[in-house]
């Protein structure tokens, strides 16, 4: 799992010109459903504090994140320090050590 967190920290920019079109295009489904478009500018203009007035500004915001963006936004989320693991089992018998090295060798 920390391989998939490492490589799309790495090949972001790989994968944005076929990640963009989805989001920027899906937002006009929204017209479909006037629950839907009020429960997302809800979420997104008070909880997230973002203040879009119209999806066309949230359209063209999606639209106007670029790779070298993506690229410093995943480097700058998947780093170390904000790694949580949750581990099932016997503590004793469980090497964290070699776990963090690990982590560490990946994500560094």
């Amino acid at each position: 799992a920390l391989s998939v967190f490492a490589s799309t920290k790495i090949n972001a920019a790989k994968r944005f010109n076929t990640i963009l079109p989805i989001y920027s295009e899906n937002i006009f489904n929204m017209l479909d459903d006037a629950e839907t478009i009020a429960s997302s500018f809800g979420y997104i203009n008070h909880i997230l504090d973002c203040k879009y007035p119209s999806l066309d500004a949230r359209r063209n915001a999606f639209i106007s994140v670029n790779e070298q963006r993506l690229t410093e936004l995943a480097k700058h989320t998947f780093r170390l320090e904000n790694l949580v693991i949750a581990i099932k089992g016997n503590r004793s018998k469980i090497n964290v050590e070699n776990i963090r090295k690990i982590a560490t060798d990946i994500l560094s």
